[in-house]
């Protein structure tokens, strides 16, 4: 998840803010998904499927 994290760092503060809240969302909703990056954006998977977020 490192990347992830130095992805969301990278974004300017004004896409930061509202990215890591649907972040945290999808975690406290989805605490078995797994998070990486796809097409270089974070992405969330489980067994139903994924969510990719871009800036």
């Amino acid at each position: 998840m490192d990347s992830v994290n130095q992805y969301f760092q990278q974004m300017p503060t004004e896409r930061r803010t509202p990215a890591l809240a649907l972040h945290e969302l999808i975690l406290a909703g989805y605490p078995q998904v797994q998070v990486g990056l796809k097409y270089k954006m974070p992405t969330y998977a489980s067994e139903d499927g994924w969510l990719a977020i871009g800036n």
